[in-house]
């Protein structure tokens, strides 16, 4: 009898065994499509002030998923280029090249956007008919990504798609890089475009889409506050207050639009566009996941609208607030779409931000915070211009200041001989460093030379440099000072928390969910644990070891191990 009793339990604990096996198999998956939802100017701060009135899509992976609450950029200036680069290939621009959205190009001495490129072979077609006199493509990106990885790797019968759509051209093509395919919004012509480099004319489903929700033919757009202008949703300071916003309130209003010189670029601003971006996501992934032989999508939509309400009216505006009321909604009804085409077992869902944002400083001094202002590039340039042809000789030296650069014409300087350079660079610096909200003034040479700590802030400017790329003179501002040419509105060129702290959640049901890390981490961290997840090579030049709280496995059987935590 007693033999019979051990046999019996036996089996069991054998059968038990092997369920509890089988389930681990499904409960642990590789997901067939990776979802990375990146909103420009996506603050962490807004997600604490907003919290309760956050009750869709937003809610829904601050609750399910796994949360990063302190992941930050190691970037001083941190913006579009840099952040979506730094996403894609886990690596800072010391390697990756993107030092700003725009530098000077050394031998002509020109502005140039990082996402410029030949326009032989990279023209950007016009979605009407032909293409434009400009191109765009990644060749400034000088490492692999994520994607490029991810499409390297598809297997024969097992084809992997990666596809980065956008408003902005260079959110897009940061994130496809060399090997995936980038879209963006055609300001022009109200329609999805892409470039010579990515397709030799524009694929028939985006063609499709181009006629069907194309906004070409909209004379207006409207923009429906979320909730009742009176609720309790909108208490903020200063919410109303647009005396240094750049533009009159649009956020609950109907907006004419196609009718003016900048084209649709009004619609870009409004939740509307957010909502376009997301119907061509799902569009997107009902035909390549149901129609084509593709196995597995990697799909970055990139959502710009906050980054241009942000800038123009400020972190505090009611059009900011607003527009993020509407993007909780729009993820929320975006997820629900997904799933009815993939099981949500199936489908990993990244939510992160390429960078936050500052207050607007004058609204800081009403609040009684003095030491905000805004540092004023233009007269930095005419001063420092005025100084150098007075002691030196040399007329118009300095020719602009990008970001928190300032640039010499290459030609002349480098014409000059080297002590005569060395007495400029320090005669400059000094002065510099006399302008009002300046903290620190490095020359290139010296903050190359010079060695901090890698989570010194002191680092972050270090890490952002790029030879051929970055300015003469690199200047550190002090907090809530916003380094612009602009006199209203706000910015992100800052290596301070209000600019470098972003969400940062990673959900996928019954796999990565339902867990808190309070840990500092750093948000490129995101393109190593993606390739750990996707079980994919990571980019090449990725420095950042893994984020806590994923799963490991054994590479070639797929068994889970443990949890990783570092």
């Amino acid at each position: 009898m007693m033999k019979n009793m051990i046999k019996k339990i036996t089996s069991l604990g054998v059968a038990l065994l092997v369920l509890f096996s089988c389930s681990l198999s499904a409960y642990y998956k590789k997901p067939r499509l990776t979802v990375i939802m990146v909103v420009d100017q996506f603050a962490y701060n807004y997600i604490r002030q907003m919290s309760p009135y956050l009750k869709h899509g937003i809610k829904f992976l601050m609750q399910q998923g796994i949360v990063y609450e302190n992941a930050l950029f190691p970037h001083a200036t941190p913006s579009t280029g840099p952040g979506f680069t730094g996403l894609n290939t886990g690596t800072t621009a010391d390697y990756h090249g993107i030092v700003g959205n725009f530098f000077c190009n050394p031998s002509t001495g020109k502005k140039m956007s990082c996402d410029d490129d030949d326009v032989k072979t990279c023209a950007v077609i016009n979605p009407k008919e032909g293409v434009y006199d400009y191109g765009k493509g990644p060749v400034n990106i000088m490492v692999d990504g994520i994607t490029d990885q991810f499409v390297l790797s598809s297997q024969p019968g097992a084809a992997r798609t990666s596809l980065s759509l956008s408003i902005k051209s260079r959110s897009a093509i940061c994130t496809a890089n060399k090997m995936g395919k980038a879209i963006w919004f055609d300001t022009k012509t109200g329609l999805f475009t892409s470039s010579k480099y990515y397709y030799d004319q524009l694929p028939a489903w985006l063609a499709q889409f181009n006629r069907q929700k194309g906004v070409n033919r909209l004379s207006c757009v409207s923009w429906p506050l979320f909730y009742p202008r009176n609720s309790a949703a909108y208490n903020f300071k200063e919410i109303d207050n647009y005396t240094y916003s750049a533009h009159e309130p649009i956020a609950g209003k109907t907006l004419s639009i196609g009718n003016t010189q900048n084209g649709f670029a009004l619609f870009e601003h409004t939740p509307a566009a957010n909502q376009l971006l997301f119907d061509l996501a799902a569009h997107a992934i009902q035909t390549h996941i149901t129609r084509t032989s593709c196995q597995e999508m990697l799909l970055w939509v990139c959502l710009s609208p906050l980054d241009f309400v942000g800038h123009d009216y400020g972190p505090q505006s009611r059009e900011a607030i607003d527009m993020i009321y509407h993007l909780d909604c729009q993820i929320a009804q975006f997820m629900d779409r997904v799933s009815d085409y993939l099981k949500r077992t199936d489908v990993l869902y990244v939510l992160t931000a390429d960078h936050g944002v500052s207050p607007i400083p004058e609204l800081l001094n009403k609040e009684g915070y003095p030491d905000a202002c805004r540092i004023d590039y233009t007269k930095i340039i005419q001063e420092l211009n005025c100084f150098i042809d007075q002691k030196f000789g040399v007329s118009d030296l300095a020719c602009s200041c990008l970001s928190t650069q300032i640039f010499f014409k290459d030609a002349v300087f480098k014409e000059l001989p080297g002590e005569k350079q060395k007495a400029i660079l320090d005669g400059a610096k000094q002065k510099v460093s006399e302008a009002l909200g300046v903290k620190k003034v490095w020359t290139y040479d010296e903050l190359m030379q010079t060695w901090y700590e890698h989570d010194q802030i002191e680092s972050y400017y270090k890490r952002q440099l790029y030879p051929g790329r970055s300015g003469n003179l690199i200047i550190q501002p002090f907090p809530y000072c916003i380094p612009d040419e602009f006199k209203t509105g706000t910015g992100h060129r800052t290596p301070y928390e209000p600019d470098v702290h972003v969400p940062l959640i990673l959900y996928q049901k019954h796999n990565l969910e339902k867990r808190v890390i309070y840990d500092q981490v750093w948000a490129l961290q995101l393109a190593p644990s993606l390739a750990h997840i996707l079980r994919i090579p990571r980019p090449s030049a990725s420095r950042y070891h893994l984020l806590p709280g994923l799963i490991d496995y054994d590479p070639i059987t797929g068994e889970v191990l443990q949890t990783v935590v570092l």
